[in-house]
């Protein structure tokens, strides 16, 4: 039986020896093992920041979390996904201050679990440490969606951190069923 299947193993093996350290923020980047279990997951990762920032002296570390990336089987339709449910409860970490989120929906493959564009995905983290651990003026998060009203056969989405970005609409011209959302550069 290795340290990481036991109880507390990786805590006190790799994390508690820290403790003494001083950091300017933590990367997150794990969630796989937890999509049987998504609707745990928004609490254990709230608790777990919460623990870190204790145990190394440091309410207002920042902390940055790799968001789980795409992988298998796409679906013409929407489905219920675990993938889904626990990008969800990551995303509810952000209520939490000094927290940032690295968004890879766009960058994961249907049939690799892990993304091979470890550059884009550091060059993301990297944008999010500069703006919350440096207070550097970069963009640093994709658009976060607010609210949604729906005026008679149309509904209308309000984001938040669109950093220059503006809606491009996908549409099906014949059914006028939207394909796909997504933001493009205002000058492109």
């Amino acid at each position: 039986v290795s340290f990481q299947n036991v109880p507390s193993g990786m805590y006190n093996s790799m994390i508690s020896p820290l403790r003494n350290l001083t950091f300017t923020g933590a990367l997150w980047y794990q969630g796989e093992t937890n999509t049987g279990r998504p609707n745990e997951y928004e609490e254990l990762l709230a608790a777990m920041i919460i623990d870190w920032r204790e145990k190394l002296a440091d309410k207002e570390l920042p902390f940055f979390i790799v968001q789980l990336a795409n992988f298998m089987q796409t679906h013409p339709e929407p489905v219920e996904s675990n993938w889904a449910a626990l990008r969800e409860a990551q995303t509810k970490a952000l209520k939490l201050d000094q927290v940032g989120m690295a968004v890879t929906i766009d960058i994961g493959l249907a049939d690799d679990i892990h993304p091979k564009n470890k550059q884009e995905v550091g060059r993301r983290l990297a944008l999010l440490a500069l703006a919350g651990s440096y207070g550097k003026n970069v963009s640093s998060s994709a658009p976060v969606f607010q609210n949604y009203i729906i005026k008679g056969d149309k509904m209308e989405l309000d984001f938040d951190k669109m950093n220059g970005l503006v809606p491009a609409i996908i549409q099906d011209n014949e059914t006028c069923k939207v394909l796909m959302l997504g933001f493009m550069n205002r000058e492109a």
